[in-house]
């Protein structure tokens, strides 16, 4: 586990009470796997601190800790590269971690500090920049980015400012700025996308010149954001990280435990219609149930959105749906499959620019998700959802019934290429790092160690996994279809997508495989304009009728049968409800204030539900709640609904 406090390139100096918890976390992980974690605390920027806050090391609270420090962020030299590594005295293993470190060092040689360093030393220690005016800095320019219409939080720490741009992406609104003579780091090199990377290490004079030039390039950017959509999703990226991390079935599991290993593919390519194997064969489920993943009861769709229903088969499944009830224009449509087996507001988001560009959009839930009827079966009966969604969705009297696009990420981005196979109905498609060959994922050699809850058949039955892959029935795609794949899971995506796209541009189908930068998660916002582009250029001049929109403001969850209200915090920006309810979603359950509190309401049926609420980006239990549970190393709030 690696911890970087003050944080590059947000600012973010963890609490204590956080390092305390993730301390338990990795003690808890410790004892269950039957060895250490290791800790590395990367403290490069700790004497680099705002406000006359305080930095605490992790390292007080793991005893498996091993401290990294250098004095090229203190001294503005990194690359005399002049530190230390310090392990802890009370380590696992002291002695070979330490034998094992030396040698690693010594057997590299360019890992050697200087002689005249080493010498020197004792004078390097007592010298820094000078930190009174690196905050000046900081705040003169986190000021006049405010006043400039541009969302950005006042680091804590460290020496880089991080507004978001007001374009999705960052890669070209840098170079808008380059071209007015300012030089920024586009925040998706360092796994932020979204956002650029300012630093505050720069003359006065390079600050007064660059605050009008971002202040002339967002008045020339092509797309403005929202303001409350900024000040949401800035949150966004922790839960976005911790989802990659979580969604049980998603590609994201699989990169942990892989080298960098490049996977052929491995399942047949069979000379059989899918729709025509589908009309005959029947799945044999190990296990019969819902999916696998926990269930969210309190999801509230913002106010343009409308919860509908529709059959699938003898089941009444839900979805959101936006952008239909203007019914005097008939519009083109795009169905999106969201990642994981349970659908959630994160999900939403990953969709809706297609809704900013114009199109109705609509996101499903499928069996047995979201506490819904029917039997997961993983991939396989989920394709009669996907199509009686469409159905459904083509016969809105707001749809142009003939331009029914079809995307999905992950889990949905495989069934998007299955529903490609089993019918014709779709305009074209997008997949963002869905799987073509699930024989390579659970019987193959790029299985993942552990067990596989959303495997619910014998994975060593090659006619089970033949069709869950697309790239077995490659041969019956029906729809022009691009196969995006993150820079994360090109290892085992990249051959196997590459593959799909040659047999199916064999057989005349407009099919590619694109390479996004970025990981599971972070790609889709990279690929998402591609996908858009793909699909207006497919529309041709009707694509005409499609014009922009921008997503209304956020507002406080004031409304519901239960409350929940945090006393204090009178200066935070945000504070947010989280808990087992909503998936510990931290971005969509907002609070006002209220008598002087902050307070927010939803609606939970019958139950024990966990909870904490963040307060700007800081997780914390209720304080005037004296029930408490411990849940995943931390604890949370308790609150019984009767």
């Amino acid at each position: 586990m690696i911890v970087n406090s003050p944080n590059n390139p947000t600012g973010k100096i963890y609490p204590r009470a956080t390092l305390e918890r993730l301390a338990r976390v990795l003690t808890d992980a410790s004892r269950n796997f039957g060895r250490p974690v290791y800790l590395i605390s990367d403290e490069a920027y700790r004497q680099i601190v705002f406000d006359g806050g305080t930095f605490e090391s992790p390292v007080k609270f793991y005893k498996n800790s091993i401290m990294i420090y250098t004095y090229g962020k203190t001294l503005l030299t990194p690359g005399e590269r002049i530190g230390y590594v310090a392990l802890s005295p009370t380590m696992d293993d002291l002695e070979a971690v330490r034998t094992v470190m030396l040698s690693t060092q010594i057997l590299s040689g360019w890992a050697m500090t200087s002689a005249i360093a080493q010498h020197a030393l004792p004078e390097i220690d007592r010298l820094s920049l000078d930190i009174a005016d690196l905050q000046r800095r900081r705040d003169r320019l986190v000021n006049g980015l405010r006043a400039g219409g541009y969302d950005v939080m006042r680091p804590e720490g460290a020496f880089y400012v991080t507004p978001r741009a007001p374009i999705a992406d960052d890669v070209a609104f840098c170079d808008m700025l380059a071209r007015e003579g300012v030089l920024c780091l586009p925040g998706s090199v360092v796994y932020l996308p979204g956002y650029v990377r300012v630093s505050i290490t720069a003359s006065d004079a390079m600050i007064d010149r660059a605050l009008p030039a971002f202040a002339r390039v967002r008045a020339h950017a092509p797309t403005h954001r929202a303001e409350s959509d900024l000040a949401m999703r800035s949150r966004a990226l922790v839960t976005s990280i911790l989802a990659s991390v979580v969604i049980v079935g998603g590609i994201a599991s699989y990169f942990v435990s892989q080298s960098r290993r490049w996977f052929k593919p491995e399942v047949q390519i069979l000379n059989e219609d899918y729709a025509a194997t589908r009309s005959h064969f029947r799945t044999k489920l190990l296990r019969e149930g819902p999916s696998p993943q926990r269930e969210v009861f309190a999801l509230r769709p913002p106010g343009y959105v409308d919860v509908v229903e529709y059959p699938s088969g003898a089941l009444r499944l839900k979805a959101w749906l936006a952008g239909a009830r203007d019914t005097t224009l008939r519009l083109p449509a795009v169905l999106f499959l969201h990642g994981g087996f349970e659908f959630g507001a994160a999900d939403w988001d990953m969709a809706v620019p297609y809704w900013e560009a114009g199109f109705v959009l609509m996101v499903p839930m499928l069996r047995g998700e979201n506490g819904q009827r029917g039997t997961f079966s993983f991939l396989y009966d989920e394709v009669d959802d996907v199509l009686a969604a469409a159905a459904y969705l083509a016969h809105r009297p707001g749809v142009d019934s003939t331009q029914i696009f079809l995307a999905g990420h992950s889990a949905g981005g495989t069934l998007t290429l299955l529903a490609i196979e089993a019918s014709g109905r779709f305009r074209a498609a997008s997949s963002f790092d869905g799987s073509p060959d699930q024989q390579l994922l659970y019987n193959g050699s790029a299985t993942k160690p552990g067990t596989h809850p959303e495997v619910v058949f014998d994975p060593k039955d090659s006619r089970e996994l033949e069709v869950r892959s697309p790239l077995a029935y490659v041969g019956s795609v029906k729809s022009p279809v691009r196969l995006y794949y993150s820079q994360e899971a090109a290892p085992i995506m990249l051959r196997t997508s590459r593959r799909f796209a040659e047999v199916a541009r064999a057989k005349g189908w407009d099919a590619a495989a694109v390479g996004a930068r970025g990981s599971h998660m972070s790609h889709v916002a990279r690929a998402m304009p591609q996908s858009i582009e793909f699909f207006k250029r497919l529309l041709g001049l009707q694509g005409a009728v499609l014009h922009a929109r921008t997503v209304p403001a956020i507002g406080p969850s004031l409304v519901g049968n239960t409350t929940f209200t945090l006393r204090g915090h009178d200066s935070a920006r945000v504070v947010a409800l989280a808990g087992s309810f909503n998936g510990w979603d931290s971005q969509h359950v907002l609070c006002g204030r209220e008598n002087g509190a902050w307070a927010c309401r939803i609606d939970l049926p019958p139950g024990k539900y966990l909870y904490q609420f963040v307060v700007d980006d800081d997780w914390i239990t209720d304080p005037d709640n004296p029930s408490t549970e411990p849940v995943n190393g931390s604890v949370a709030s308790v609150v019984v609904k009767r």
